[in-house]
């Protein structure tokens, strides 16, 4: 199968100059190929190294590969919001894990409480359904073994929409016991704001603490500079970027300084490089700044994103890298190659050839996060 997969790419470069590298459903297993030439002026013009691209390959189906933040899994395909990834992309690729975000559909939601057990029930349900080898895991112990065998793991992560906890700290465990092992703190403004003017209020604290409380990851992606630093320091846990990068290299609002990554790096965090080409692009970001549209900025490349991981190493250090997709959310502008999972061994390729070892790319595709997941659960006192 992988064989198959390596002859259809190489068809491809043969036939003209590299230009961009996207995946073909309708080639066999983790296949990918190289589109014509001229359909985008952030091309890939190196040439392919095909005995490392082969190990690229097979080193993603040997060692834990996950996506630390994603929301497409299960996600209702539509033209807004194309596949992304799906279990037959992920075995394809070597991918044995996604944390999946809940709601599956944030817009227009009423009652976001009852939409998000539902869709718990939904994913499980769905798991039975198709009699998938699928394990929704619980903790790092589950995630590190599931991830060793042939079945694919997903754990359950929520992001704070208006109305999730209503001022009601009580709410977290009701989330807890439905399965979910990681909230991203993004509410602001109302009785449960949970930051003011950049500062956090009692109820964030609160509710800081009631998450190290039960071993629930707080992901601060979504947070102000500010906030977030606070966040860090209040936390008794370690806590998470699940999806930024680094704005010593791409002045993104979005991206996070190199104060708050060695902050949290100290503290045993972790940073998930997420697919934005607005983030992981200077050219697309000066495009942004021009006003073209999020979704028509011009794709980052592969190499922008190793880029974030070479100065992230020089910054944190390579034990807190990791990657977070953000595919059905931002990641749907993400750089060439990557517009789905499938793309996955294309950032084990590039790390290869800038002669990073094989333990340092299993720790930034996969165990850095199983690790951290697991410096959080030390800090539960929950029975």
């Amino acid at each position: 199968m992988k064989t198959l997969a390596l002859l259809s790419f190489l068809l491809v470069v043969c036939h003209d100059a590299v230009s961009r590298v996207s995946c073909d459903p309708g080639l066999t297993g983790s296949a990918v190929r190289l589109s014509p030439p001229g359909l985008s002026t952030a091309s890939t013009t190196d040439s392919i190294d095909v005995k490392m691209l082969q190990k690229a390959q097979d080193l993603a189906h040997r060692i834990s590969v996950i996506d630390c933040h994603s929301h497409n899994l299960f996600q209702p395909e539509s033209e807004a919001r194309p596949k992304q990834a799906d279990f037959s992309m992920l075995q394809g690729a070597g991918v044995n894990g996604v944390v999946q975000f809940v709601p599956l559909n944030a817009s227009g939601v009423k009652n976001p409480t009852d939409d998000i057990l539902r869709d718990i029930k939904e994913i499980r349900q769905r798991i039975r359904d198709d009699g998938l080898k699928v394990s929704v895991v619980l903790n790092s112990r589950e995630m590190a073994t599931s991830c060793k065998s042939d079945s694919s793991v997903v754990l359950i992560g929520l992001e704070y929409f208006k109305g999730i906890f209503d001022g009601d700290i009580g709410q977290v465990r009701r989330y807890y016991d439905a399965g979910v092992r990681e909230i991203g703190l993004v509410r602001r403004g109302g009785s449960d704001s949970l930051f003011v003017d950049q500062n956090l209020t009692g109820f964030g604290v609160a509710l800081v603490r009631e998450l190290n409380r039960l071993g629930i990851i707080c992901d601060i992606t979504h947070m102000p500079e500010s906030a977030q630093q606070q966040v860090i320091d209040v936390s008794d846990s370690p806590v998470i970027l699940s999806h930024t990068a680094a704005f010593g290299l791409v002045k993104s609002e979005f991206n996070a300084t190199d104060a708050t990554l060695r902050r949290l790096a100290a503290r045993g965090g972790m940073i998930g490089i997420g697919f934005f080409s607005g983030q992981l692009s200077n050219s697309s970001l000066a495009e942004s700044g021009r006003g073209v549209a999020w979704d028509k900025l011009s794709r980052a490349k592969v190499e922008d994103l190793v880029d974030q991981i070479d100065y992230l190493r020089k910054i944190v250090g390579i034990d807190a890298i990791g990657i977070g997709s953000d595919y059905g959310g931002s990641g749907r502008r993400a750089p060439e190659g990557l517009e789905t999972i499938e793309g996955f061994p294309l950032i084990i390729y590039h790390m290869l050839k800038r002669g990073y070892t094989e333990n340092e790319i299993e720790k930034v595709m996969g165990v850095n996060f199983i690790r951290f997941f697991e410096r959080v659960e030390k800090k539960t006192t929950l029975k």
